[in-house]
């Protein structure tokens, strides 16, 4: 499937699950136990939702997203090598995206992070939804 964000062209991997969803694995890592569904969905809709405003706001050459599981926990890592996210995204009265995104993890029990990547160059989203 090809995603169009601002007029640039990026390509984009779609996955459908069976339900209920099995094992998660990416090619050379290991299997993740899947999480229940309102965690599978709020990480999904995150993860989502910080591609599309990178594709649409920071127009980055490269984007990553690592999802891993701690001993008590998952740990969701999506960066990108764009222009970065202003300082003051958060308190924007349009940053409804990112607002959803912290409430959606709130509501699962986790954490949100969000600010510039290392370099303080482009952006870094980092999700932790502890076990049930």
């Amino acid at each position: 499937m090809k995603h169009r964000a601002g007029g640039r062209r990026a390509a984009c991997e779609v996955v459908t699950l069976d339900d209920p969803p099995g094992p998660l694995a990416a090619a050379g890592a290991a299997e993740i136990d899947a999480p229940d569904r309102d965690t599978s969905i709020a990480l999904f809709r995150v993860a989502q939702q910080a591609l599309e405003n990178a594709a649409s706001h920071a127009h980055p050459s490269e984007a990553s997203l690592t999802l891993s599981r701690e001993d008590n926990g998952l740990h969701m890592l999506i960066t990108d090598n764009g222009s970065g996210i202003p300082a003051d995204a958060l308190d924007r009265p349009v940053a409804h995206g990112l607002l959803e995104a912290r409430e959606r993890i709130s509501m699962v029990g986790g954490t949100f992070a969000v600010g510039r990547g290392e370099g303080n160059r482009g952006t870094r989203v980092e999700v932790f939804v502890p076990d049930k």
